[in-house]
């Protein structure tokens, strides 16, 4: 029986990425992989057989780095708007310079584990985005709250995704509509 050692997958995810930041995930050799962590190849297959599995565990370790230990600032719905735009921002950026490539490369297989990874890690921003609303929109139901984080995360991504579709005008725009109801609870 293989031996396996405590924390070893996470020291191995670690190490990955910081590899990879030289060279980029497509040029992370196993091998390195193992020397640079003090154990055999074998060893390191036991944890990941292959690549792609080191490279799924990479990218959702680098997702969850960017948002699962972050917390939305305090103030209105904008604030908190800007702040996980200019997040997600920077987080998309760095993807695509780091990893995107390695990405690409990914077996069919793989490529429908991320895809399934990377809408678990949407669905759990998203949810996040809806517990900040709570404050702006004490009478919504969760269910509202959902449907309007969703919305709005969308709506962001978007404006990440199409570079004709600007966040400033997204940002105008909700200003707009969200000015009369911050008028009418005053009221």
């Amino acid at each position: 029986m293989p031996k396996l050692l405590p924390n070893l997958r996470q020291t191995l995810i670690e190490k990955a990425i910081e590899l990879s930041r030289t060279g980029g995930l497509s040029g992370l050799k196993l091998r390195d992989l193992a020397r640079e962590c003090n154990i055999a190849l074998g060893t390191l297959y036991n944890y990941y057989p292959t690549k792609d599995s080191l490279v799924l565990d990479v990218v959702q370790q680098f997702w969850q780095n960017c948002f699962h230990q972050k917390s939305f600032p305090e103030g209105d719905v904008l604030v908190k708007l800007d702040w996980l735009y200019a997040v997600m921002k920077e987080s998309v950026d760095e993807f695509s310079s780091e990893f995107l490539h390695a990405a690409s490369g990914l077996s069919p297989a793989a490529l429908e584990e991320a895809k399934s990874r990377e809408l678990h890690a949407q669905k759990h921003l998203t949810h996040q985005l809806a517990l900040a609303l709570k404050t702006s929109f004490p009478d919504e139901t969760d269910d509202q709250l959902d449907e309007r984080a969703a919305f709005l995360f969308y709506s962001l991504l978007g404006c990440l995704e199409n570079r004709g579709y600007r966040y400033e005008s997204l940002r105008r725009w909700l200003e707009s509509v969200l000015t009369p109801l911050n008028n009418d609870e005053i009221q």
